[in-house]
């Protein structure tokens, strides 16, 4: 893969090289109390490395919702982005409870077939990969939050 060059200015890197509007979309999706803006700092280094802005999404819930099902709202979601790029799979990104709604999500067959690959990162740890989806699994056993964080079978495990 060529790498791209980038420069700092005003403390921001920039993209020399044009981006690849072939690679899968990414969804990410927030932990409790967060917002879609949780993921700004991991936004801009994706498109520093030839990501496009356009390929890049937030499923930005009210985490405090009980009322409709979140998991069915992120299945509307990713179809609409699906749609929206003409991608067949998204890359999928959960982080704390946002990783608890993607394993649920990924539950069915049917919405883990919309997804490529997922990132599982400081969230409870899963008994394998969530829909058989290949899994990077991020935890700290010294998370306090996500309490029961630890490596998940079948995954890499950082």
């Amino acid at each position: 893969m060529l790498l791209s060059i980038l420069t700092a200015v005003g403390g921001v890197a920039q993209r020399k090289t044009a981006c690849n509007s072939s690679r899968l979309p990414v969804v990410y999706v927030h932990g409790f109390l967060g917002a879609g803006d949780n993921w700004a700092l991991q936004s801009q280094r994706l498109e520093a490395n030839g990501y496009c802005p356009e390929r890049l999404f937030v499923f930005d819930w009210n985490t405090l919702n009980r009322q409709t099902p979140s998991d069915s709202l992120l299945q509307i979601f990713i179809q609409q982005v699906l749609k929206s790029t003409g991608a067949r799979q998204v890359d999928l990104v959960g982080h704390s409870a946002g990783g608890g709604l993607c394993s649920r999500f990924l539950g069915r067959p049917d919405r883990a077939a919309m997804v490529a690959h997922y990132i599982h990162i400081g969230s409870v740890a899963l008994p394998g990969l969530p829909g058989g989806v290949p899994t990077m699994n991020i935890y700290s056993s010294s998370d306090l939050v996500a309490g029961k964080a630890g490596p998940v079978a079948g995954a890499e495990n950082v």
